[in-house]
């Protein structure tokens, strides 16, 4: 009923607080006026320089690592465990499993014994760990009397250690224990695959990790067994997957980049349609991209899966803040580039505020979560706004106050001309 009382008052008005604009008038009377003046625009460009040279620090210093223990509860057990073991075990590294399917072993001989040699010489290997079974056979083996499938099932015999390294056609749980030995010794046997083992030295980083691992790789490749499809020993561990991963990410993460800064880059073009704004525009995208990066170094983040998903996403983040002064800044009439300048943050600059305080808002209550992904999440985020605010509310009026663009006098006089015309015909 009030409402439709208030509605049949003609001259009722609403209260005039429910209409004041305090941001716009912070930008309109304070920051639009100061930003322009010589020694603030030149601490704002001081400062961009020295943001840009800080995240090129952090870019070419940042690694590409992932670690699946990262996105585990801290509180759980598998967690701790792995702290532990990282803490008190840290000269100790991967453990690593090398697999050989159903060969000839009496014919490959000399490329087994390679493999076990290669193994023990690579570098990033403790020597003391490689542990071959075959190896094992041929050093305890002076002259042999039997056939090679009986001296291997005499050796089995004796160390029956090693049998958990190979697997046989037979087993203890097909026939008792007396029939299995038999068949051993007797050499009534095939070998349908063996492993072996060994563990690799402390690795600091990813760079280090990753040559441990072509390396160990290559010189895999260059075991060749014949007889079988089985070319070739495969070495594997779950860590390696993680690894590669890594390396994966780092180029999926490079060519995604570069597919998303072409369309901005056409976007720019086609719809500001001012090529002066558009490279500018373009130049603060690429600016807060550097010093996203260059944040997540100083914080300690890696590249890996979530950082990822947020470097792409922030370039879209970045571009709003940008090409919104943009775009104001071309349709904006000023007399010159201070006055269109100062118009454009009057009007768009508490909007940009708003989308992206409202941004980090929607992230403020993870900072108080101890996930990693979360917390990586919040960290990277204040990063985007407050890297995309500055380039969009400070470096680009800066520049745009200095080279932009600025409005042709023969285009305006041309628009008097046509507007003057249509008053006249209208009168």
């Amino acid at each position: 009923r009030k409402i439709s009382q208030i509605s049949c008052r003609p001259d009722w008005n609403p209260s005039p607080w429910t209409r004041s604009q305090p941001g716009k008038y912070v930008f309109k009377n304070w920051i639009s006026p100061v930003i322009l003046k010589w020694p603030v625009s030149v601490l704002v460009l001081v400062v961009t320089v020295a943001l840009a040279a800080g995240g090129a620090y952090g870019l070419a210093n940042i690694e590409s690592d992932y670690d699946s223990i990262w996105y585990m509860r801290h509180e759980s057990y598998q967690y701790r465990y792995y702290k532990e073991l990282a803490d008190n075990f840290r000269g100790q590294g991967e453990r690593v499993e090398v697999y050989i399917g159903n060969i000839d072993y009496e014919t490959n001989q000399e490329e087994l014994q390679k493999m076990s040699t290669s193994l023990s010489s690579n570098a990033y290997v403790r020597e003391d760990s490689v542990r071959f079974w075959f190896q094992s056979f041929i050093d305890s083996q002076a002259e042999p009397q039997e056939s090679f499938m009986e001296s291997v099932g005499i050796f089995l015999t004796k160390y029956p250690e090693y049998l958990q390294d190979i697997k046989l056609n037979i087993s203890i749980n097909d026939a008792d224990v007396e029939d299995f030995f038999s068949h051993l010794i007797a050499g009534q046997f095939s070998i349908n695959a063996t492993r072996a083992n060994f563990q690799h030295k402390a690795l600091d980083n990813t760079t280090i990790r990753n040559k441990a691992m072509d390396t160990v790789k290559d010189a895999m490749d260059q075991v060749d067994l014949t007889g079988s499809d089985f070319k070739h020993p495969i070495p594997y561990t779950f860590m390696y997957v993680q690894w590669e991963a890594n390396r994966i990410i780092s180029k999926q993460l490079i060519r995604n980049l570069s597919l998303a800064f072409g369309v901005i880059a056409l976007v720019n073009i086609l719809l500001i349609a001012d090529l002066v704004v558009s490279v500018l525009v373009f130049l603060c995208v690429a600016l807060t991209l550097l010093e996203i990066a260059g944040g997540a170094y100083f914080m300690g983040l890696t590249i890996e899966i979530v950082t990822s998903i947020v470097l792409l996403l922030s370039v879209g983040l970045a571009l709003d803040y940008a090409a919104h002064i943009g775009v104001t800044y071309i349709v904006t009439k000023g007399s010159n580039r201070k006055e269109k300048t100062q118009e454009t943050l009057s009007s768009m600059g508490m909007a940009v505020a708003n989308g992206g305080i409202s941004t980090l808002l929607a992230f403020v209550l993870v900072a108080f979560s101890n996930s990693y992904v979360y917390l990586t999440f919040f960290k990277m985020f204040v990063c985007v706004v407050v890297f995309g605010l500055f380039h969009g509310l400070f470096f680009l009026p800066v520049v745009l106050g200095l080279i932009g663009s600025t409005d042709d006098p023969e285009d305006d006089e041309d628009d008097n001309c046509d507007i003057g015309e249509t008053i006249n015909s209208k009168l």
